[in-house]
């Protein structure tokens, strides 16, 4: 996903670099729908699940400084999204969608902010 280009050329600059130069550590976080399907996908590894709720809740209270950057694949043509604070990609669209499912992605990107601005915006973690 982060392999994609912001689709407003004046974004080009985001932050990217970083993400995608991250060592694996083989933890992320996601936030789920109540039927588990993910609305967004975290940026970025991290390294153990103290660390992933630490992240999630500092992102997850950050949420109305997070902007959408729409993206698509130069190649494929593919779109999806990016939500990003000041120049840090923070959460990413689960999946992409065919060049042709624009409308989709504006109203993914759209629902997954609607859902993260709830409050409480998620449920609480468990053992």
């Amino acid at each position: 996903m982060l392999e994609l280009a912001p689709v407003d050329p004046t974004e080009a600059m985001i932050a990217v670099r970083a993400a995608r130069a991250a060592r694996v550590r083989g933890v992320y976080w996601e936030y789920l729908q109540a039927d588990d399907r993910p609305l967004a996908l975290r940026a970025r590894d991290l390294v153990d699940e103290d660390e992933a709720r630490w992240d999630a809740n500092r992102v997850l209270g950050a949420v109305p400084e997070l902007r959408v950057l729409y993206v698509r694949d130069h190649f494929s043509g593919q779109l999806a999204w990016w939500l990003a604070r000041e120049r840090e990609v923070v959460l990413l669209a689960p999946r992409v969608w065919g060049a042709t499912e624009r409308g989709a992605v504006v109203r993914h990107a759209k629902g997954t902010l609607r859902a993260l601005r709830r409050r409480p915006p998620w449920g609480e973690y468990r053992p």
